[in-house]
C-alpha cells in the first residue's frame, strides 16, 4: 500500500438539495452514461440530476409537489422512473433543461392511493422495463411503463405486516436474469422470493417460493427486537444468488432454489 493510501473513506463533497429544509435522507440512483451523474432528492420538488465530478446541476424537475420521494431508477440515458411514497409514478425525461415529471395516469387509481400507506419500487431490465411496486401493505403491483394505467398483474404477499417499524426499509426487485421472479424486504428479518408466472390482475394471495430467514437469527438488538433486512440486491448474473442487508450490520450472500422443482433454479 502506498503512503498516502488507506482504509478510511474520505468526504470528498456534498450536494444538497434544492427548494428545501427537510432533514431527511435523499433518495438516489445513478446510470453508466458518462459523465458520471446521480439522481437525487427528497421530494418531487427538489428531484436534481447532478454531475458527479463537478457538482454541476445539469437537471432540475419542475414540480411544486412536496411527495415524498419513495425510489427512483434510470430507464435509459436519458429518462428516469420516479415512485413517490404513495405510490404514484412519474417520468423523467432529462432532455428537458426544466421539466415537469409527467405523471403516469395510472396514478390515480384506488389501489394505488391506498390511505396510510407507503409505497416503493423496483425497476427491470429490459427495452420495456417492468415496474414492480410494494406497498406496506404487502400489496405487489407490475407494471409495463408503455401501459402504466392496466397493471400485468397483482398480488397480496404474505408479508408480515403488523408490528412495522415504519416503510423505511421496504425493498423490492425484479430478477435480473429470470424475469418471472422477484424479491421483497422490509418487513422483518426474511427476504421473500417469488415466482408471478400465474399471478393475474385480481390482486389473489401469493406465496414465496423462498425465504431468507438468516438475518433473524442474529443478536438481538437493545430493544430486545430482532433486526430488521434494510436492503438486498440480486446478483446481476447468478440467478440462485442474492446479498442482504439487515440493521444490525450483518451482509449475507446466499442462494435460493424453488421446491417446487426438481433442480435448483
Amino acid at each position: 500500500m502506498e503512503p498516502d493510501e488507506t482504509d478510511m473513506i474520505k468526504l470528498l463533497s456534498v450536494t444538497s438539495p434544492t427548494k428545501t429544509e427537510d432533514t431527511s435522507w435523499s433518495k438516489i440512483a445513478t446510470s453508466c452514461a458518462k459523465p458520471a451523474c446521480v439522481l437525487h432528492g427528497q421530494r418531487i420538488a427538489n428531484l436534481q440530476m447532478t454531475e458527479i465530478e463537478s457538482e454541476k446541476s445539469l437537471w432540475v424537475a419542475g414540480s411544486a409537489s412536496l411527495d415524498k420521494i419513495a425510489s427512483l431508477d434510470f430507464l435509459d440515458e436519458a429518462t428516469a422512473v420516479v415512485c413517490g411514497a404513495k405510490g404514484q409514478l412519474f417520468l423523467v425525461d432529462f432532455r428537458q433543461q426544466q421539466g415537469i415529471l409527467g405523471e403516469l395516469e395510472e396514478a390515480q387509481t384506488p389501489w394505488a392511493q391506498m390511505e396510510g400507506l407507503s409505497w416503493c419500487a423496483g425497476v427491470g431490465s429490459g427495452e420495456a422495463p417492468l415496474i414492480a411496486r410494494l406497498s406496506l401493505g404487502g400489496l405487489v403491483v407490475l407494471t409495463d411503463i408503455r401501459y402504466p394505467s392496466s397493471p400485468l398483474k397483482m398480488a397480496q404477499c404474505c408479508a408480515p405486516t403488523s408490528n412495522l417499524r415504519g416503510a423505511d426499509f421496504l425493498s423490492i426487485s425484479l430478477a435480473p436474469v429470470l424475469g418471472d421472479n422477484l424479491a421483497v424486504s422490509g418487513f422483518d428479518g426474511t427476504v421473500q422470493v417469488y415466482n408471478t408466472q400465474d399471478w393475474d390482475s385480481s390482486g389473489q394471495e401469493a406465496k414465496p417460493v423462498f425465504i431468507h430467514k438468516g438475518h433473524m437469527f442474529s443478536t438481538p438488538g437493545k430493544d430486545g427486537g430482532s433486526p430488521v433486512v434494510t436492503t438486498h440486491t440480486w446478483h446481476p448474473w447468478k440467478p440462485q444468488t442474492l446479498l442482504s442487508a439487515a440493521s444490525d450490520g450483518s451482509l449475507h450472500v446466499w442462494d435460493w432454489s424453488d421446491p417446487q422443482t426438481s433442480e435448483p433454479v
